[in-house]
């Protein structure tokens, strides 16, 4: 039996110290395919650790919105998933706000998640939510090569640009706000300002 978690806001809690249920991505996978966790339970697979997401309000809502009309040019070159499911690997299998990931010919992921080798850019709107986001999350985009991780911070109202992973960290990391202008390296034709997004 699973018990459904707490969706209170979890920014500051330990995630080892609370109560938890330790999941092979496997077993992960096939508690999704057989219905017994869905969209409404609002979990990740984090470090093998079914864990609760940070509940969503409407400043986040309407970030992602923006964010989704700012990244439709792409979409004829590349494939754009809105809160859908990715498997980066054992213990790491997670549902970010945006993923930007490759087309490929002849297979149209109706078998299988986008994994590492597919992932051009992940983005996840943080209001509730940054502490996991940037500490929690970010080592293990890096670990899996993500090219480009970007958090758009709603508090703040900027954009926070992870590139160029190493190890578990990335070694760019650049903050930016009003209309400078981010241009995405690892998705060509993709450009926007913080200012747009939080318009």
């Amino acid at each position: 039996m699973i018990v459904k978690a707490d969706h209170h806001d979890q920014s500051n809690i330990d995630l080892e110290a609370m109560p938890h249920w330790r999941c092979s991505s496997e077993r992960y996978l096939e508690l999704i395919n057989s219905g017994t966790l869905g969209p409404s339970d609002k979990v990740e697979l984090i470090n093998g650790i079914i864990t609760a997401m940070s509940p969503a309000g409407p400043e986040h809502d309407y970030t992602i919105v923006q964010l989704t009309e700012l990244l439709m040019p792409v979409i004829p070159k590349y494939h754009l998933k809105i809160q859908g499911t990715i498997n980066l690997g054992e213990g790491q299998i997670f549902d970010p706000d945006l993923v930007v990931y490759k087309r490929r010919e002849g297979d149209t992921y109706r078998h299988h998640h986008p994994g590492p080798d597919d992932i051009l850019l992940i983005i996840e709107a943080a209001a509730s939510s940054m502490k996991r986001d940037a500490q929690v999350k970010m080592p293990i985009y890096a670990r899996a090569g993500i090219p480009e991780y970007w958090i758009a911070d709603i508090e703040n109202q900027s954009l926070i640009v992870h590139r160029d992973p190493q190890e578990a960290e990335y070694a760019s990391i650049q903050t930016f706000q009003g209309d400078a202008v981010v241009q995405a390296t690892a998705v060509q034709g993709l450009s926007l300002t913080p200012a747009a997004i939080f318009a």
